[in-house]
């Protein structure tokens, strides 16, 4: 008797998803093919900083850290929307 178990290999976006920053550029292959594209691979990467987010009204602290990571992440689903006025304005929308 013969059972046979068939695995979905992962998509680039699917493992964006389970990793961030550091962990995709050690666990993942597909490190160089996303730099090579322009895509943002870790907080540095963003199109915006700390600074832009001052400059916007938040207080200078942790807040901007956890600001930035939750942009990074929303940038590894939606590469496109790396622009400058696009995570401002979803930065604006998420401190509220």
């Amino acid at each position: 008797m013969f059972v046979f178990f068939f695995f979905k290999q992962k998509t680039a976006y699917e493992i964006r998803l389970s990793l961030v920053g550091s962990e995709m550029c050690i666990e993942t292959g597909c490190y160089r093919e996303i730099c090579e594209a322009g895509e943002a691979v870790c907080v540095k990467d963003l199109a915006i900083g700390g600074r832009e987010l001052i400059q916007m009204g938040m207080t200078p602290g942790p807040a901007i850290g956890e600001m930035l990571q939750q942009l990074l992440e929303h940038v590894l689903a939606h590469p496109e929307e790396n622009e400058k006025e696009k995570l401002l304005f979803l930065a604006k929308e998420w401190k509220k």
